[in-house]
Protein backbone atom coordinates (compact mmCIF):
# COMPACT_ATOMS: atom_id res chain seq x y z
CA UNK A 1 0.00 0.00 0.00
CA UNK A 2 2.86 2.37 0.85
CA UNK A 3 4.45 1.74 -2.56
CA UNK A 4 1.13 2.48 -4.26
CA UNK A 5 0.77 5.77 -2.36
CA UNK A 6 4.28 6.88 -3.29
CA UNK A 7 3.61 6.12 -6.95
CA UNK A 8 0.33 8.02 -6.77
CA UNK A 9 2.10 11.07 -5.31
CA UNK A 10 4.62 11.05 -8.16
CA UNK A 11 1.82 10.74 -10.74
CA UNK A 12 -0.12 13.52 -9.05
CA UNK A 13 2.84 15.88 -9.25
CA UNK A 14 3.29 15.26 -12.97
CA UNK A 15 -0.40 15.59 -13.79
CA UNK A 16 -0.76 18.69 -11.64
CA UNK A 17 1.93 20.30 -13.76
CA UNK A 18 0.01 19.32 -16.90
CA UNK A 19 -3.10 21.05 -15.58
CA UNK A 20 -1.05 24.17 -14.99
CA UNK A 21 0.46 24.02 -18.48
CA UNK A 22 -2.71 23.22 -20.48
CA UNK A 23 -3.82 26.30 -22.38
CA UNK A 24 -7.39 27.39 -22.93
CA UNK A 25 -7.80 25.73 -26.32
CA UNK A 26 -9.77 22.87 -24.70
CA UNK A 27 -12.28 24.37 -22.30
CA UNK A 28 -14.55 22.11 -20.25
CA UNK A 29 -17.22 24.80 -20.21
CA UNK A 30 -17.02 25.23 -23.98
CA UNK A 31 -17.52 21.48 -24.51
CA UNK A 32 -20.59 21.40 -22.29
CA UNK A 33 -22.09 24.51 -23.87
CA UNK A 34 -21.53 23.25 -27.41
CA UNK A 35 -23.11 19.85 -26.70
CA UNK A 36 -26.08 21.28 -24.74
CA UNK A 37 -26.77 24.15 -27.16
CA UNK A 38 -30.30 24.56 -28.51
CA UNK A 39 -28.97 24.00 -32.03
CA UNK A 40 -28.36 20.33 -31.19
CA UNK A 41 -32.01 19.86 -30.18
CA UNK A 42 -31.29 17.56 -27.24
CA UNK A 43 -29.00 15.13 -29.13
CA UNK A 44 -31.61 12.45 -29.80
CA UNK A 45 -29.99 9.45 -31.55
CA UNK A 46 -30.61 9.33 -35.28
CA UNK A 47 -31.38 13.04 -35.52
CA UNK A 48 -29.18 15.82 -36.86
CA UNK A 49 -28.32 17.19 -33.41
CA UNK A 50 -26.81 13.89 -32.29
CA UNK A 51 -24.89 13.61 -35.55
CA UNK A 52 -23.48 17.12 -35.04
CA UNK A 53 -22.42 16.10 -31.53
CA UNK A 54 -20.66 13.01 -32.90
CA UNK A 55 -18.76 15.11 -35.44
CA UNK A 56 -17.77 17.62 -32.76
CA UNK A 57 -16.42 14.86 -30.50
CA UNK A 58 -14.59 13.31 -33.46
CA UNK A 59 -12.99 16.67 -34.27
CA UNK A 60 -11.82 17.01 -30.65
CA UNK A 61 -10.37 13.49 -30.66
CA UNK A 62 -8.48 14.36 -33.86
CA UNK A 63 -7.17 17.63 -32.46
CA UNK A 64 -5.99 15.91 -29.27
CA UNK A 65 -4.06 13.46 -31.43
CA UNK A 66 -5.90 10.22 -30.82
CA UNK A 67 -5.44 7.42 -33.32
CA UNK A 68 -8.58 6.63 -35.33
CA UNK A 69 -9.17 3.03 -36.34
CA UNK A 70 -11.66 1.64 -38.87
CA UNK A 71 -14.23 4.08 -40.31
CA UNK A 72 -12.01 6.98 -39.21
CA UNK A 73 -13.09 6.61 -35.60
CA UNK A 74 -16.83 6.19 -36.19
CA UNK A 75 -18.70 2.99 -35.32
CA UNK A 76 -22.09 3.23 -37.06
CA UNK A 77 -25.07 1.11 -36.06
CA UNK A 78 -28.77 1.05 -36.79
CA UNK A 79 -31.60 0.90 -34.29
CA UNK A 80 -35.40 0.94 -34.35
CA UNK A 81 -36.50 4.45 -33.44
CA UNK A 82 -40.23 4.19 -34.05
CA UNK A 83 -43.08 1.89 -35.01
CA UNK A 84 -45.66 3.60 -37.20
CA UNK A 85 -49.26 2.63 -37.88
CA UNK A 86 -49.64 1.58 -41.50
CA UNK A 87 -52.55 1.90 -43.93
CA UNK A 88 -53.94 -1.62 -43.59
CA UNK A 89 -55.71 -1.51 -40.25
CA UNK A 90 -59.28 -2.76 -40.24
CA UNK A 91 -61.99 -3.81 -37.82
CA UNK A 92 -65.13 -5.22 -39.45
CA UNK A 93 -68.10 -6.25 -37.29
CA UNK A 94 -70.59 -8.02 -39.60
CA UNK A 95 -71.31 -5.27 -42.17
CA UNK A 96 -70.02 -2.43 -40.00
CA UNK A 97 -66.56 -1.09 -40.83
CA UNK A 98 -65.04 0.66 -37.80
CA UNK A 99 -63.06 3.84 -38.43
CA UNK A 100 -59.36 3.61 -37.71
CA UNK A 101 -58.25 6.44 -35.42
CA UNK A 102 -61.77 7.07 -34.14
CA UNK A 103 -63.17 3.67 -33.21
CA UNK A 104 -59.97 1.67 -32.86
CA UNK A 105 -56.20 1.73 -33.24
CA UNK A 106 -53.57 -1.02 -33.11
CA UNK A 107 -51.23 -1.30 -30.14
CA UNK A 108 -47.75 -0.22 -31.23
CA UNK A 109 -46.45 -3.59 -29.97
CA UNK A 110 -49.02 -5.59 -31.97
CA UNK A 111 -48.10 -8.05 -34.69
CA UNK A 112 -48.93 -7.07 -38.26
CA UNK A 113 -51.55 -9.69 -39.01
CA UNK A 114 -55.06 -10.32 -40.27
CA UNK A 115 -57.48 -12.69 -38.53
CA UNK A 116 -61.16 -13.58 -38.85
CA UNK A 117 -62.58 -15.29 -35.79
CA UNK A 118 -65.42 -15.31 -33.25
CA UNK A 119 -65.09 -13.11 -30.19
CA UNK A 120 -65.13 -13.98 -26.52
CA UNK A 121 -65.35 -11.58 -23.59
CA UNK A 122 -62.97 -12.20 -20.68
CA UNK A 123 -63.69 -9.44 -18.20
CA UNK A 124 -60.48 -7.77 -17.10
CA UNK A 125 -58.42 -10.67 -18.42
CA UNK A 126 -56.88 -11.82 -15.13
CA UNK A 127 -55.81 -15.29 -14.08
CA UNK A 128 -54.08 -14.89 -10.72
CA UNK A 129 -53.25 -17.50 -8.12
CA UNK A 130 -51.58 -15.77 -5.16
CA UNK A 131 -51.71 -16.39 -1.43
CA UNK A 132 -54.42 -13.78 -0.90
CA UNK A 133 -56.25 -13.82 -4.23
CA UNK A 134 -57.60 -16.45 -6.58
CA UNK A 135 -59.16 -14.95 -9.66
CA UNK A 136 -59.64 -16.44 -13.10
CA UNK A 137 -61.61 -14.37 -15.59
CA UNK A 138 -61.20 -17.18 -18.13
CA UNK A 139 -62.92 -19.81 -16.02
CA UNK A 140 -65.31 -21.80 -18.17
CA UNK A 141 -64.30 -19.92 -21.34
CA UNK A 142 -62.56 -21.48 -24.32
CA UNK A 143 -60.71 -18.70 -26.14
CA UNK A 144 -58.62 -20.89 -28.40
CA UNK A 145 -58.75 -19.48 -31.92
CA UNK A 146 -60.97 -16.61 -30.76
CA UNK A 147 -60.49 -12.85 -30.56
CA UNK A 148 -60.64 -11.99 -26.86
CA UNK A 149 -62.21 -8.75 -25.65
CA UNK A 150 -60.64 -7.47 -22.41
CA UNK A 151 -61.25 -4.36 -20.33
CA UNK A 152 -58.14 -2.27 -19.64
CA UNK A 153 -56.94 -1.62 -16.09
CA UNK A 154 -58.52 -2.96 -12.92
CA UNK A 155 -62.05 -2.69 -11.48
CA UNK A 156 -62.66 0.60 -9.67
CA UNK A 157 -63.95 -1.08 -6.50
CA UNK A 158 -61.40 -3.90 -6.39
CA UNK A 159 -60.12 -4.65 -2.86
CA UNK A 160 -56.87 -6.24 -4.06
CA UNK A 161 -55.69 -3.37 -6.23
CA UNK A 162 -52.01 -3.65 -5.32
CA UNK A 163 -51.84 -7.30 -6.34
CA UNK A 164 -53.87 -6.81 -9.51
CA UNK A 165 -51.68 -3.88 -10.59
CA UNK A 166 -48.74 -6.29 -10.96
CA UNK A 167 -50.74 -8.17 -13.62
CA UNK A 168 -52.74 -5.29 -15.12
CA UNK A 169 -50.48 -4.08 -17.93
CA UNK A 170 -51.94 -4.36 -21.40
CA UNK A 171 -49.03 -6.54 -22.48
CA UNK A 172 -49.49 -8.95 -19.58
CA UNK A 173 -53.15 -9.36 -20.42
CA UNK A 174 -52.42 -9.91 -24.10
CA UNK A 175 -49.67 -12.43 -23.29
CA UNK A 176 -52.05 -14.42 -21.08
CA UNK A 177 -54.73 -14.44 -23.78
CA UNK A 178 -52.17 -15.58 -26.33
CA UNK A 179 -50.97 -18.34 -23.99
CA UNK A 180 -54.54 -19.58 -23.81
CA UNK A 181 -54.69 -19.80 -27.60
CA UNK A 182 -56.33 -16.49 -28.53
CA UNK A 183 -55.97 -15.46 -32.16
CA UNK A 184 -56.15 -11.75 -31.30
CA UNK A 185 -56.93 -9.32 -28.50
CA UNK A 186 -59.22 -6.32 -28.29
CA UNK A 187 -58.52 -4.00 -25.35
CA UNK A 188 -61.36 -1.71 -24.31
CA UNK A 189 -60.33 1.82 -23.39
CA UNK A 190 -62.22 2.91 -20.28
CA UNK A 191 -64.40 5.98 -20.60
CA UNK A 192 -63.88 8.64 -17.94
CA UNK A 193 -64.04 12.39 -17.48
CA UNK A 194 -60.45 12.62 -18.68
CA UNK A 195 -60.59 10.00 -21.40
CA UNK A 196 -63.36 9.79 -23.94
CA UNK A 197 -61.55 7.80 -26.59
CA UNK A 198 -58.47 5.82 -27.53
CA UNK A 199 -55.19 5.90 -25.59
CA UNK A 200 -52.30 8.07 -26.70
CA UNK A 201 -49.36 5.79 -27.45
CA UNK A 202 -45.63 6.41 -27.72
CA UNK A 203 -43.12 3.93 -29.06
CA UNK A 204 -40.97 2.46 -26.30
CA UNK A 205 -37.34 2.29 -27.46
CA UNK A 206 -35.98 -1.22 -27.75
CA UNK A 207 -39.37 -2.84 -27.21
CA UNK A 208 -40.49 -6.03 -28.92
CA UNK A 209 -43.80 -7.03 -30.45
CA UNK A 210 -46.29 -9.69 -29.46
CA UNK A 211 -47.07 -12.27 -32.14
CA UNK A 212 -50.85 -11.80 -32.39
CA UNK A 213 -52.81 -8.70 -33.44
CA UNK A 214 -53.82 -6.41 -30.58
CA UNK A 215 -56.02 -3.33 -30.90
CA UNK A 216 -57.62 -0.75 -28.64
CA UNK A 217 -61.31 0.10 -29.12
CA UNK A 218 -63.60 2.70 -27.61
CA UNK A 219 -66.31 1.77 -25.16
CA UNK A 220 -68.89 2.42 -27.88
CA UNK A 221 -67.32 -0.23 -30.12
CA UNK A 222 -67.14 -2.59 -27.15
CA UNK A 223 -70.87 -2.09 -26.64
CA UNK A 224 -71.45 -3.00 -30.29
CA UNK A 225 -69.39 -6.14 -29.82
CA UNK A 226 -71.44 -6.98 -26.73
CA UNK A 227 -74.65 -6.62 -28.71
CA UNK A 228 -73.19 -8.95 -31.30
CA UNK A 229 -72.94 -11.51 -28.53
CA UNK A 230 -76.55 -10.90 -27.47
CA UNK A 231 -75.17 -9.67 -24.19
CA UNK A 232 -76.44 -7.03 -21.82
CA UNK A 233 -75.03 -6.10 -18.42
CA UNK A 234 -75.15 -3.07 -16.15
CA UNK A 235 -72.39 -4.34 -13.82
CA UNK A 236 -69.68 -1.67 -13.52
CA UNK A 237 -67.47 -4.02 -11.51
CA UNK A 238 -67.31 -6.76 -14.09
CA UNK A 239 -68.64 -5.37 -17.37
CA UNK A 240 -67.76 -8.30 -19.62
CA UNK A 241 -68.31 -11.97 -18.94
CA UNK A 242 -68.86 -14.87 -21.29
CA UNK A 243 -71.35 -17.00 -19.42
CA UNK A 244 -74.33 -15.72 -21.41
CA UNK A 245 -72.72 -15.90 -24.87
CA UNK A 246 -75.18 -17.21 -27.41
CA UNK A 247 -73.61 -16.40 -30.79
CA UNK A 248 -70.25 -16.89 -32.38
CA UNK A 249 -70.37 -14.44 -35.28
CA UNK A 250 -66.89 -13.78 -36.57
CA UNK A 251 -65.30 -10.39 -36.90
CA UNK A 252 -62.41 -9.38 -39.13
CA UNK A 253 -59.35 -7.76 -37.60
CA UNK A 254 -56.23 -6.57 -39.41
CA UNK A 255 -53.22 -4.68 -38.10
CA UNK A 256 -50.21 -3.20 -39.84
CA UNK A 257 -47.25 -1.56 -38.11
CA UNK A 258 -44.06 -0.43 -39.83
CA UNK A 259 -40.71 -0.25 -38.07
CA UNK A 260 -38.60 2.84 -38.69
CA UNK A 261 -34.83 2.56 -38.32
CA UNK A 262 -32.18 5.24 -37.88
CA UNK A 263 -28.40 5.36 -38.03
CA UNK A 264 -26.25 6.64 -35.20
CA UNK A 265 -22.58 6.44 -34.23
CA UNK A 266 -20.21 5.57 -31.42
CA UNK A 267 -17.03 7.63 -31.68
CA UNK A 268 -13.67 6.23 -30.58
CA UNK A 269 -10.00 7.17 -30.52
CA UNK A 270 -6.86 5.57 -29.05
CA UNK A 271 -3.68 6.56 -27.28
CA UNK A 272 -1.29 3.72 -28.04
CA UNK A 273 0.88 2.29 -25.29
CA UNK A 274 4.61 1.90 -25.63
CA UNK A 275 5.46 -1.29 -23.77
CA UNK A 276 6.12 -4.22 -26.11
CA UNK A 277 4.35 -6.67 -23.79
CA UNK A 278 1.47 -4.46 -22.64
CA UNK A 279 0.61 -2.10 -25.50
CA UNK A 280 -2.00 -4.54 -26.86
CA UNK A 281 -3.93 -4.31 -23.58
CA UNK A 282 -6.51 -1.52 -23.24
CA UNK A 283 -8.20 0.60 -20.61
CA UNK A 284 -11.50 1.93 -21.96
CA UNK A 285 -12.75 5.33 -20.81
CA UNK A 286 -16.31 6.01 -21.94
CA UNK A 287 -19.19 8.47 -21.74
CA UNK A 288 -22.45 8.65 -23.66
CA UNK A 289 -23.23 11.80 -25.63
CA UNK A 290 -26.91 11.29 -26.54
CA UNK A 291 -29.92 12.68 -24.67
CA UNK A 292 -33.73 12.89 -24.92
CA UNK A 293 -34.22 15.32 -27.80
CA UNK A 294 -37.45 17.28 -27.39
CA UNK A 295 -38.79 15.01 -24.64
CA UNK A 296 -42.48 14.15 -24.65
CA UNK A 297 -44.39 10.97 -23.90
CA UNK A 298 -42.28 7.82 -23.99
CA UNK A 299 -38.98 9.71 -24.19
CA UNK A 300 -37.86 9.12 -20.61
CA UNK A 301 -38.45 12.75 -19.69
CA UNK A 302 -39.58 13.41 -16.11
CA UNK A 303 -41.83 16.11 -17.60
CA UNK A 304 -43.48 13.99 -20.32
CA UNK A 305 -46.25 16.51 -20.98
CA UNK A 306 -43.70 19.20 -21.89
CA UNK A 307 -42.31 19.14 -25.42
CA UNK A 308 -39.14 21.23 -25.25
CA UNK A 309 -35.42 20.90 -25.79
CA UNK A 310 -33.84 18.71 -23.13
CA UNK A 311 -30.27 20.08 -23.17
CA UNK A 312 -28.68 17.30 -21.10
CA UNK A 313 -25.82 19.47 -19.86
CA UNK A 314 -25.12 17.16 -16.93
CA UNK A 315 -26.57 14.07 -18.63
CA UNK A 316 -24.20 13.67 -20.27
CA UNK A 317 -22.37 16.62 -21.83
CA UNK A 318 -20.50 16.75 -18.52
CA UNK A 319 -19.24 13.18 -18.93
CA UNK A 320 -18.10 13.88 -22.48
CA UNK A 321 -16.29 17.00 -21.26
CA UNK A 322 -14.49 14.88 -18.67
CA UNK A 323 -13.69 12.30 -21.35
CA UNK A 324 -12.16 14.87 -23.71
CA UNK A 325 -10.30 16.77 -21.02
CA UNK A 326 -8.81 13.57 -19.62
CA UNK A 327 -7.80 12.55 -23.14
CA UNK A 328 -5.96 15.86 -23.60
CA UNK A 329 -4.09 15.40 -20.29
CA UNK A 330 -3.05 11.84 -21.04
CA UNK A 331 -2.09 12.70 -24.62
CA UNK A 332 0.53 15.04 -23.16
CA UNK A 333 2.19 12.09 -21.36
CA UNK A 334 1.50 9.43 -23.99
CA UNK A 335 5.18 8.45 -24.18
CA UNK A 336 4.98 7.19 -20.60
CA UNK A 337 2.00 4.89 -21.23
CA UNK A 338 2.63 1.14 -21.13
CA UNK A 339 -0.89 0.00 -21.98
CA UNK A 340 -3.13 1.63 -24.56
CA UNK A 341 -6.16 3.76 -23.72
CA UNK A 342 -9.33 3.77 -25.81
CA UNK A 343 -11.72 6.72 -25.45
CA UNK A 344 -15.31 6.00 -26.52
CA UNK A 345 -18.30 8.34 -26.80
CA UNK A 346 -21.39 6.13 -26.89
CA UNK A 347 -24.70 6.89 -28.58
CA UNK A 348 -28.21 5.66 -27.70
CA UNK A 349 -27.49 5.08 -24.00
CA UNK A 350 -30.84 6.66 -23.15
CA UNK A 351 -32.59 4.13 -25.40
CA UNK A 352 -31.34 1.14 -23.43
CA UNK A 353 -27.52 1.15 -23.57
CA UNK A 354 -27.72 0.42 -27.29
CA UNK A 355 -24.40 2.04 -28.18
CA UNK A 356 -22.30 0.26 -25.56
CA UNK A 357 -24.16 -2.97 -26.26
CA UNK A 358 -23.31 -2.71 -29.94
CA UNK A 359 -19.71 -1.82 -29.08
CA UNK A 360 -19.26 -4.86 -26.82
CA UNK A 361 -20.73 -7.12 -29.52
CA UNK A 362 -18.39 -5.63 -32.16
CA UNK A 363 -15.23 -4.98 -30.16
CA UNK A 364 -12.40 -3.40 -32.16
CA UNK A 365 -9.88 -5.31 -30.01
CA UNK A 366 -9.97 -8.83 -28.51
CA UNK A 367 -12.13 -9.01 -25.39
CA UNK A 368 -9.33 -10.59 -23.34
CA UNK A 369 -7.17 -7.54 -24.06
CA UNK A 370 -9.52 -5.16 -22.20
CA UNK A 371 -8.18 -4.56 -18.68
CA UNK A 372 -10.94 -2.30 -17.34
CA UNK A 373 -13.74 0.08 -18.34
CA UNK A 374 -14.36 3.42 -16.63
CA UNK A 375 -17.68 5.13 -17.32
CA UNK A 376 -18.33 8.87 -16.81
CA UNK A 377 -22.03 9.69 -16.59
CA UNK A 378 -23.32 12.91 -14.98
CA UNK A 379 -20.20 14.34 -13.36
CA UNK A 380 -21.28 17.98 -13.58
CA UNK A 381 -22.90 18.64 -10.20
CA UNK A 382 -20.09 18.13 -7.69
CA UNK A 383 -21.22 19.49 -4.30
CA UNK A 384 -18.46 21.88 -3.25
CA UNK A 385 -19.49 21.64 0.41
CA UNK A 386 -18.63 17.96 0.79
CA UNK A 387 -16.81 17.07 -2.48
CA UNK A 388 -18.62 13.72 -2.60
CA UNK A 389 -18.21 11.55 -5.69
CA UNK A 390 -20.17 8.36 -6.36
CA UNK A 391 -18.13 5.40 -7.59
CA UNK A 392 -19.91 2.22 -8.57
CA UNK A 393 -18.38 -1.13 -9.44
CA UNK A 394 -15.51 -1.10 -6.92
CA UNK A 395 -16.35 -4.71 -6.13
CA UNK A 396 -15.76 -5.86 -9.72
CA UNK A 397 -12.04 -6.27 -9.08
CA UNK A 398 -10.06 -7.22 -6.02
CA UNK A 399 -7.87 -4.11 -6.26
CA UNK A 400 -10.32 -1.34 -7.30
CA UNK A 401 -11.36 0.09 -3.93
CA UNK A 402 -7.85 0.32 -2.48
CA UNK A 403 -6.61 1.94 -5.67
CA UNK A 404 -9.42 4.51 -5.68
CA UNK A 405 -8.94 5.24 -1.98
CA UNK A 406 -5.25 6.06 -2.43
CA UNK A 407 -5.87 8.44 -5.33
CA UNK A 408 -8.94 10.18 -3.91
CA UNK A 409 -7.03 11.18 -0.77
CA UNK A 410 -4.59 13.10 -2.94
CA UNK A 411 -7.33 14.82 -4.97
CA UNK A 412 -9.43 15.52 -1.83
CA UNK A 413 -12.61 13.93 -3.07
CA UNK A 414 -14.86 11.96 -0.71
CA UNK A 415 -16.05 8.67 -2.21
CA UNK A 416 -19.46 7.08 -1.85
CA UNK A 417 -18.87 3.53 -3.01
CA UNK A 418 -21.11 0.89 -4.52
CA UNK A 419 -19.81 -2.64 -4.96
CA UNK A 420 -22.18 -3.67 -7.72
CA UNK A 421 -21.04 -3.97 -11.30
CA UNK A 422 -24.49 -3.55 -12.77
CA UNK A 423 -25.99 -0.07 -13.00
CA UNK A 424 -28.12 2.18 -15.19
CA UNK A 425 -25.39 3.16 -17.63
CA UNK A 426 -22.93 1.90 -20.24
CA UNK A 427 -20.49 0.17 -17.89
CA UNK A 428 -23.09 -2.59 -17.45
CA UNK A 429 -22.45 -3.77 -21.01
CA UNK A 430 -18.80 -4.37 -20.07
CA UNK A 431 -19.56 -5.96 -16.71
CA UNK A 432 -21.59 -8.50 -18.65
CA UNK A 433 -18.32 -9.48 -20.36
CA UNK A 434 -16.71 -9.99 -16.93
CA UNK A 435 -14.53 -6.91 -17.33
CA UNK A 436 -13.77 -4.83 -14.19
CA UNK A 437 -15.75 -1.57 -14.32
CA UNK A 438 -15.98 1.72 -12.47
CA UNK A 439 -18.99 4.03 -12.78
CA UNK A 440 -18.33 7.64 -11.77
CA UNK A 441 -20.99 10.30 -11.25
CA UNK A 442 -21.98 13.14 -8.92
CA UNK A 443 -25.59 12.16 -8.29
CA UNK A 444 -29.10 12.70 -9.60
CA UNK A 445 -30.81 16.07 -9.11
CA UNK A 446 -34.16 17.76 -9.73
CA UNK A 447 -33.15 18.83 -13.25
CA UNK A 448 -32.42 15.26 -14.35
CA UNK A 449 -34.27 14.38 -17.58
CA UNK A 450 -36.02 17.74 -17.73
CA UNK A 451 -35.58 20.86 -19.92
CA UNK A 452 -33.75 22.49 -16.98
CA UNK A 453 -30.56 20.43 -17.18
CA UNK A 454 -28.69 23.44 -18.57
CA UNK A 455 -25.09 24.51 -18.95
CA UNK A 456 -25.36 27.41 -16.47
CA UNK A 457 -26.04 24.93 -13.65
CA UNK A 458 -22.83 22.93 -14.13
CA UNK A 459 -19.91 22.97 -11.69
CA UNK A 460 -17.05 23.26 -14.18
CA UNK A 461 -14.36 23.36 -11.51
CA UNK A 462 -15.85 20.11 -10.23
CA UNK A 463 -15.52 18.43 -13.64
CA UNK A 464 -11.86 19.53 -13.76
CA UNK A 465 -11.25 18.09 -10.32
CA UNK A 466 -12.88 14.80 -11.22
CA UNK A 467 -10.84 14.75 -14.45
CA UNK A 468 -7.69 14.97 -12.33
CA UNK A 469 -8.78 11.87 -10.45
CA UNK A 470 -9.69 10.04 -13.67
CA UNK A 471 -6.33 10.94 -15.22
CA UNK A 472 -4.49 9.56 -12.18
CA UNK A 473 -6.63 6.44 -12.22
CA UNK A 474 -6.23 5.68 -15.91
CA UNK A 475 -2.49 6.37 -15.86
CA UNK A 476 -2.09 4.07 -12.86
CA UNK A 477 -4.04 1.28 -14.57
CA UNK A 478 -2.07 1.77 -17.78
CA UNK A 479 1.26 1.37 -16.00
CA UNK A 480 0.54 -1.34 -13.42
CA UNK A 481 2.66 -4.43 -13.82
CA UNK A 482 -0.40 -6.66 -13.32
CA UNK A 483 -4.00 -6.48 -14.48
CA UNK A 484 -7.00 -5.99 -12.21
CA UNK A 485 -8.47 -9.24 -10.92
CA UNK A 486 -12.12 -9.50 -11.93
CA UNK A 487 -14.68 -10.67 -9.38
CA UNK A 488 -18.44 -10.85 -9.48
CA UNK A 489 -20.07 -7.99 -7.60
CA UNK A 490 -23.78 -7.93 -6.88
CA UNK A 491 -26.79 -8.99 -8.90
CA UNK A 492 -26.42 -8.78 -12.66
CA UNK A 493 -30.00 -7.66 -13.17
CA UNK A 494 -31.67 -4.27 -13.20
CA UNK A 495 -33.60 -3.54 -10.01
CA UNK A 496 -36.33 -1.79 -11.99
CA UNK A 497 -37.08 -5.08 -13.75
CA UNK A 498 -37.23 -6.93 -10.42
CA UNK A 499 -39.99 -4.71 -9.04
CA UNK A 500 -42.99 -6.76 -7.97
CA UNK A 501 -41.19 -10.09 -8.38
CA UNK A 502 -41.10 -12.60 -5.55
CA UNK A 503 -38.17 -14.51 -7.08
CA UNK A 504 -35.49 -13.93 -9.68
CA UNK A 505 -33.32 -16.38 -11.57
CA UNK A 506 -30.17 -14.38 -10.94
CA UNK A 507 -29.48 -13.52 -14.55
CA UNK A 508 -29.29 -10.32 -16.50
CA UNK A 509 -31.40 -10.55 -19.65
CA UNK A 510 -30.05 -9.02 -22.82
CA UNK A 511 -32.54 -6.15 -23.06
CA UNK A 512 -31.00 -4.74 -26.22
CA UNK A 513 -31.24 -7.83 -28.41
CA UNK A 514 -34.75 -7.91 -29.87
CA UNK A 515 -33.77 -9.93 -32.94
CA UNK A 516 -34.16 -13.37 -31.36
CA UNK A 517 -37.17 -15.38 -30.26
CA UNK A 518 -36.64 -15.78 -26.55
CA UNK A 519 -34.50 -13.97 -23.99
CA UNK A 520 -30.76 -14.06 -24.39
CA UNK A 521 -28.78 -14.33 -21.16
CA UNK A 522 -26.20 -11.54 -20.82
CA UNK A 523 -24.83 -12.59 -17.41
CA UNK A 524 -25.40 -15.26 -14.76
CA UNK A 525 -24.61 -15.08 -11.06
CA UNK A 526 -22.82 -18.27 -10.06
CA UNK A 527 -24.59 -18.63 -6.71
CA UNK A 528 -28.10 -17.76 -7.95
CA UNK A 529 -30.81 -20.27 -8.98
CA UNK A 530 -30.03 -20.17 -12.71
CA UNK A 531 -26.28 -20.37 -12.12
CA UNK A 532 -26.63 -23.36 -9.80
CA UNK A 533 -28.72 -25.10 -12.48
CA UNK A 534 -25.98 -24.64 -15.08
CA UNK A 535 -27.30 -21.70 -17.09
CA UNK A 536 -24.58 -19.88 -19.03
CA UNK A 537 -24.04 -16.55 -20.73
CA UNK A 538 -25.51 -16.47 -24.27
CA UNK A 539 -28.08 -19.17 -23.48
CA UNK A 540 -31.48 -18.22 -24.90
CA UNK A 541 -34.47 -18.86 -22.61
CA UNK A 542 -37.44 -20.01 -24.71
CA UNK A 543 -39.78 -21.40 -22.03
CA UNK A 544 -40.28 -21.33 -18.27
CA UNK A 545 -42.29 -24.11 -16.64
CA UNK A 546 -43.64 -25.16 -20.03
CA UNK A 547 -44.81 -21.65 -20.98
CA UNK A 548 -43.16 -20.01 -23.97
CA UNK A 549 -40.83 -17.05 -23.58
CA UNK A 550 -40.65 -15.06 -26.80
CA UNK A 551 -39.28 -11.77 -25.44
CA UNK A 552 -38.48 -9.84 -22.26
CA UNK A 553 -42.17 -9.17 -21.59
CA UNK A 554 -42.96 -12.90 -21.63
CA UNK A 555 -39.98 -13.46 -19.35
CA UNK A 556 -41.15 -10.94 -16.75
CA UNK A 557 -44.70 -12.24 -16.97
CA UNK A 558 -43.52 -15.80 -16.26
CA UNK A 559 -41.42 -14.73 -13.27
CA UNK A 560 -44.44 -13.12 -11.62
CA UNK A 561 -46.08 -16.53 -11.24
CA UNK A 562 -43.11 -18.19 -9.51
CA UNK A 563 -42.52 -18.60 -5.78
CA UNK A 564 -39.61 -19.47 -3.52
CA UNK A 565 -39.18 -23.20 -3.10
CA UNK A 566 -40.61 -24.10 -6.50
CA UNK A 567 -38.78 -26.37 -8.90
CA UNK A 568 -39.27 -25.25 -12.49
CA UNK A 569 -38.04 -26.43 -15.86
CA UNK A 570 -36.43 -23.85 -18.14
CA UNK A 571 -36.06 -24.58 -21.84
CA UNK A 572 -32.98 -22.97 -23.37
CA UNK A 573 -31.15 -22.93 -26.67
CA UNK A 574 -27.39 -23.25 -26.28
CA UNK A 575 -25.28 -23.03 -29.44
CA UNK A 576 -28.33 -23.98 -31.55
CA UNK A 577 -29.08 -27.03 -29.36
CA UNK A 578 -32.25 -27.24 -27.23
CA UNK A 579 -31.70 -28.10 -23.56
CA UNK A 580 -33.79 -28.22 -20.39
CA UNK A 581 -32.52 -27.04 -17.01
CA UNK A 582 -34.20 -27.77 -13.67
CA UNK A 583 -34.04 -24.70 -11.44
CA UNK A 584 -34.62 -24.70 -7.68
CA UNK A 585 -35.94 -21.30 -6.63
Amino acid sequence: MRKTCCLAIILFASIFQLFSQLNANLSIEEIVRVLSADSLQGRKPGESGANKAARYIHDQFTRIGLVMNDNEGYQPFQFINDRLVGQNNHLRILNFEAIHGEDFTPALWSASQAVKAPIKFAGYGFNIEQDSIHRNDYEGIDVKGKIVVIQQGIPSNEKNKEILEDFASDRDKAILARDLGAAGVILVSPTSADNQGLPVQQYEPNSSTIDIPVIYVTQAIADSLAKLESYHSNLSYYPFHSSSHQKNDSIFLQTELIEQTSLTYNVLGILMGNNGNLKDEYIILGAHYDHLGMGGQGSGSRMPDTVAIHPGADDNASGVAGLLYTASILAAVKDSLKRSIMFVAFSAEEMGLLGSKYFTEHLPVPQNNIVAMINLDMIGRLDTLNNSIFIGGVGTSVESKALADSLLKIIHLKPIYSQEGFGPSDHSSFYNLRIPVLYIHTGVHADYHTPFDKADRINYHGIAKISQFISHLVLTLANRSSRLTFQEAGPAQATSYRKGLKVTLGIMPDFADSNIKGVKVANVRDNAPAGRAGMMKNDVIVAIDGKSVRDIYDYMNRLKTLKHGMRVSIDIIRENRPMILIVEL
